[in-house]
């Protein structure tokens, strides 16, 4: 289990998650506090976005959890932490923009679940 906080503009690097079978694990996130968006990317990756400061969101998996192999992430996004992921979360912010309407580097534009 997880207890994580997000502030708007942080920034997820999409990814989607190693199983050994389709259903050999599960994801369970439950926001706590706040809102928290879920974009789906390519149909089997996603990240996610805070839409209200300090969100809060309990994350469970099914271990064991190895951090180093759980996840695969969606090609051409920057690693979380880097200059160019600070200049992509701002171009999603930037009014008018194209990332701000739909990401060209997926297939299928994202799709966003707020949560309640």
């Amino acid at each position: 289990m997880f207890d994580k906080r997000l502030q708007p503009g942080t920034y997820v690097r999409p990814h989607c998650h190693l199983r050994s079978a389709p259903a050999a694990a599960f994801e369970c996130l439950v926001v706590l506090q706040g809102a928290i968006g879920l974009l789906l990317l390519d149909r089997q990756f996603h990240t996610l976005v805070a839409l209200q400061p300090d969100s809060v969101m309990l994350e469970i998996k099914q271990g064991p959890y190895s951090p180093a192999t759980d996840k695969d992430f969606l090609p051409g996004f920057p690693a979380q932490g880097s200059t160019e992921a600070d200049q992509l979360v701002l171009s999603w912010s930037a009014p008018g923009s194209a990332e701000s309407t739909a990401d060209n580097r997926c297939s299928d534009p994202p799709v966003l679940f707020p949560s309640p």
